[in-house]
């Protein structure tokens, strides 16, 4: 697979949307090639906590949120689509918090190797302009 983790802080962007800097980690991965993107969100669209808690407490604290996920992710894959994670975690947004992007590298790693497709992540560790709602991770 290839995996190439890349952290961005934006320079500028359009007026008035972005007010301060935010980092975007992500990793690109179109085995597909065609255009077509399936995007979904992790926490709580393909995962749940194993603990049941709204935050997970560990890395490894995630299972897949319905029996059908992989099977379903699978099938799009089939059909050629690129499979692509999109996720909010504020969490992360801490320059000097080293072990928490790690852990949270292991997991997405985890979860993609689980899913054994390949797929593609966006994460935005802070508020604004690339996190979701907003169209930022499509510009």
């Amino acid at each position: 697979m290839n995996y190439q983790h890349i952290i961005t802080t934006p320079q500028k962007h359009h007026k008035n949307i972005l007010k301060k800097m935010e980092t975007l980690l992500h990793k690109f991965n179109f085995s597909n090639g065609n255009g077509k993107l399936a995007c979904f969100d992790m926490d709580g669209t393909l995962i749940k906590t194993k603990s049941g808690k709204r935050f997970p407490t560990c890395e490894t604290d995630w299972e897949p949120r319905f029996s059908t996920v992989k099977s379903k992710l699978h099938d799009l894959h089939n059909e050629g689509y690129d499979i692509v994670i999109i996720t909010n975690q504020g969490q992360l947004k801490k320059k000097k918090d080293v072990q928490k992007k790690t852990d949270f590298l292991q997991k997405i790693n985890s979860i993609i190797t689980f899913f054994d497709i390949p797929m593609s992540y966006i994460v935005c560790s802070n508020y604004g302009y690339y996190r979701k709602p907003c169209t930022g991770p499509f510009d």
